[in-house]
Parts: C-alpha cells; structure tokens; sequence
C-alpha cells in the first residue's frame, strides 16, 4: 500500500484495487476515480446563471415649456437694430457699458446685460447657456445644464428658445453696446431689412 494526501488534508492508503483506507483502519471508505485524480474544477463545474433579460427603456418624457408665474428677471431682450439704434443716440455711455448685442440677419437683435434698454421686445431670463422667455419653464422641471446638454450644446454657446424652436448662438456673437458699433450694424442690416418688408 502507498500513502496518498487527499485536497482535504486527510491522508489515505491505496489498496491494490485503488480503494481509499484511512490510516490505522481496515475498511475502504472510498474509490479512486477509475481515470485518476481530477482537479476540482472538472469535479465542480461552473456554471454561470442565466443573465436577466433587459427590462423596457424608461418612459421618455418630452421636455416642453409651459406657462409660468414665477417671476425671474429677464437679461436678454430681442428686439429690432432699428429700435435699439434709435435708443442707444439718446442713452448714456454709462448705461450702454455693461450691455453687450448680437445680430441676426433678419434685423432682429439680442441685447444681454443689465440693466436691460425699455425699449419693446422679448425679454428672456438666463439659466446657464439657456435663455427662455420670461413667463415660460421647462416642463418637467430640469436645470439648465441637463437641458444644454440633452440639446447637444457646445461649450461657449448660448440657446436661445424660441416659438421656432432652438436657435444656438456662439460667444464671439456678443460684441460690447456703443453707438458706433450698433450703427454700422444697423445700416449692414437695412438692405436685408427692406428686402424682407
């Protein structure tokens, strides 16, 4: 007989019919597997449970704006090159500095800072890179980082939301307020401006 060590630690002798027999006793208490020692992974395979199903995509909400009655005070005004020209000759310089303007082809023109000119247009509150109307908000109520980033908004840029949808405006639109500069653009302006009327 020969002295084998069992993965138990348990230490066995060998009959002639590959019968296991503890130390110091007379009868088999176990067989040797007929093809030899086999390691516990093959004695144990592994299998890996089944993987859950995915469950359904979360409900989508559509993000919409709705009526407001929270007041926020507006820092954007759109308006017309015409109207901010005929304001900015009978405005100070010290109320123009803080103020700076973009221009879109179609005459129309953002006015950012504050105070903001009395003049008529569309006033806007600004959350971040958003700008909504004033007396609109975002329905379900989100803030302005996840709105700019569900609407893909590159860094830098302003989104001005419109009753046309979304219109996206770089930084480098926005020049500083002075007479000079609003009256070169409003002549740049006036031929697109009559075409258009």
């Amino acid at each position: 007989m020969r002295r084998l060590r069992a993965l138990a630690g348990e230490l066995f002798e060998l009959d002639r019919e590959e019968r296991l027999i503890r130390p110091g006793e007379r009868l088999p208490c176990g067989q040797l597997l007929l093809d030899g020692w086999a390691t516990l992974a093959e004695q144990l395979p592994l299998i890996a449970p089944r993987t859950a199903t995915p469950g359904s995509p979360p409900h989508q909400v559509d993000l919409r704006l709705e009526r407001s009655t929270r007041p926020r005070a507006p820092a954007l005004l759109e308006t017309t090159a015409t109207a901010l020209e005929r304001h900015v000759v009978t405005t100070t310089s010290v109320r123009l500095a803080p103020l700076t303007f973009a221009a879109c082809a179609d005459g129309r023109v953002l006015v950012r800072g504050s105070p903001l000119p009395p003049i008529p247009g569309r006033r806007y509150w600004v959350e971040g890179a958003i700008a909504t109307p004033c007396g609109w908000e975002w329905r379900p109520a989100i803030d302005a980082v996840a709105v700019a980033t569900l609407i893909g908004l590159a860094p830098g840029e302003l989104a001005l939301q419109g009753d046309e949808g979304t219109e996206r405006l770089p930084a480098r639109a926005f020049v500083s307020l002075t007479r000079a500069a609003i009256r070169l653009t409003s002549r740049r302006l006036a031929p697109q401006q009559e075409t258009d009327g």
